[in-house]
């Protein structure tokens, strides 16, 4: 997941997954909010199973 947004060009990286948005889940990708459309249609592009996107305040 971490590559494929790197290779369009996008910061991001992966995390431990914050315990308030899943037990279930051990991380999380951290990118630009305002990256979200973005990222949204790689990971759906390529069958990158996903349980949603959260904003991180």
């Amino acid at each position: 997941m971490e590559r494929l947004v790197k290779a369009e060009g996008i910061t991001a990286k992966l995390i431990p997954a914050p315990r308030h948005l899943s037990s279930d889940c051990t991380f999380a990708l951290c990118f630009d909010r305002r990256q979200r459309i973005l990222v949204d249609r790689i990971l759906t592009k390529n069958k990158i199973e996903h349980a949603g996107i959260h904003p991180l305040d």
